[in-house]
């Protein structure tokens, strides 16, 4: 499973995607509750900041698994620079994304050294 590819970016994307089950879930039971006012006021500023953020963490996380997939390191690369923009669009989600930016870049160069071993 892992010949030719790097582990790391696959744990990165693994990483990421669990995040990003648990970022879904999360939102979908943020938005059911109270019907009070203010708290729908709240709601509704918190979503307009953590939307952009859940769409560029599943494009991320595509790219992460077709980087992995296809063995290519530029969408890995990809994936970990969304990651970033990811990470500076909701500041909140610091600690669960610094893993997958740091695993993502680290698989990025594993793949590229691997990438030019397997062609000579």
């Amino acid at each position: 499973m892992f010949k030719g590819r790097s582990v790391t970016a696959f744990l990165a994307v693994l990483f990421a995607s669990a995040y990003l089950v648990y970022l879904i879930i999360s939102f979908k039971d943020f938005n059911n509750q109270s019907e009070e006012p203010a708290g729908q006021f709240i709601r509704s500023l918190l979503t307009l900041f953590l939307l952009p953020h859940l769409i560029v963490t599943i494009i991320a996380v595509i790219m992460g698994w077709i980087g992995f997939g296809t063995k290519s390191s530029g969408f890995i690369l990809t994936s970990a620079i969304l990651y970033c923009v990811s990470l500076f669009m909701f500041m909140f989600v610091f600690f669960y994304l610094v893993p997958s930016i740091v695993l993502g870049f680290v698989g990025y160069a594993n793949q590229k050294k691997l990438s030019r071993i397997n062609v000579l």
